[in-house]
Order: structure tokens, then sequence, then C-alpha cells
């Protein structure tokens, strides 16, 4: 009777310590604090005159990378040791400015990566032009490796390249992730 009596305390004891450390949990994630943030970068794409036109694939080559820091972002900054969490919201390519243009992208793509982690977005036929939208889906679950980037709190790197059907032209291309972030300062 012992025995029994002995083993019903323990049991109650450990469903009371679990009951009280989850309540603990959900006390502690009413203390989450929830905003929305814009991580982007302008890629400067410039083709100049005389650009080598490949032979195999017509087309004028480019290519233009920039990093992005998290701790660009002031909130994001803020609470850099205490966040929990990204999910991605969207992600865009907007033309900001066309000098000489417009031009096609025949062929390309638009990546963004850290390490081994790298999202591409395939580019086809994208005529340029100023508030031209690339609109970045999750299709192929590139939003889900960008959230992995920045779950693991890494700074990133935005690259376009691919062919263009003329040369001599440049223009701006500013990118954007928009994300809902979670932070808890407890």
């Amino acid at each position: 009777m012992k025995t029994i009596s002995k083993t019903c305390m323990i049991l109650m004891g450990t469903l009371l310590l679990g009951v009280t450390l989850s309540s603990c949990e959900k006390i502690k994630s009413l203390a989450d604090v929830k905003f929305n943030s814009e991580l982007g970068t302008d890629l400067n794409v410039t083709i100049g005159s005389g650009t080598e036109k490949s032979v195999q694939v017509e087309g004028y080559t480019f290519s233009e990378s920039a990093d992005v820091s998290l701790h660009d972002d002031q909130d994001i900054d803020k609470y850099f040791d205490k966040l929990k969490g990204f999910d991605v919201q969207e992600v865009t390519g907007t033309v900001k400015s066309v000098i000489r243009g417009p031009v096609t992208i025949s062929n390309g793509k638009l990546s963004i990566g850290s390490g081994s982690s790298v999202a591409t977005w395939l580019i086809k036929n994208f005529q340029v032009e100023t508030n031209a939208t690339l609109t970045l889906d999750n299709n192929g679950g590139q939003w889900d490796i960008v959230n992995g980037i920045l779950n693991d709190k890494k700074d990133f790197t935005v690259t376009v390249e691919g062919k263009t059907d003329k040369d001599n032209v440049s223009f701006t291309l500013h990118v954007v992730v928009k994300v809902k972030v979670t932070a808890n300062p407890l």
C-alpha cells in the first residue's frame, strides 16, 4: 500500500510540475513582441556598351549582388538576442529606375542566400521598366529557405544575374523581403 501511495505521489507531483511549466511558457509567450519588417537592398545593374554577348545563347550577360544585414533594421537590432522567429510574408523586386531602357531580361535568376542555403527564382522575359515588379512566390519552397536563414539570425546576399536583349543600359532593382518578426524581451 505504501508503494502505491508513493507512486501516486510521484505521478501527481510530476503531473503538477508539467502543468506548472506549461503554464509558465504560456504566460511568458504573452510578453511576445510582434512587428513587421522590410529587409531589402538595391541592386544597381549596368550592362555596358559592347558587353560580351554569348555565342551559344543570345543575350548580354549581367550579375549584381548586395549584402543585407539584419542589424540594419532598428527593431530587429533592438531585440536581436531575444528573437524567436521570422515569417516571410512577401518577396518582391521592383524596378526603381532604368537608363537607356527599356530592356528585357530574357533569361535570369534572383537569389537570396547565406552559405549553402540559397533560395532561387527564375526570371523569364521580364520587361525592365520603371515600377515593373517581380513577385517572388513560394512555389518551390523558397520562402522556407529564407525563413531558415533569418531564423538562424544570418545576414544574407541578394543576387540578380542573367541575360538581356540589349547592352548599354542600366537599372536599379529594389529587392524586399517582408517579414513578421516575433521576439520576447523576457
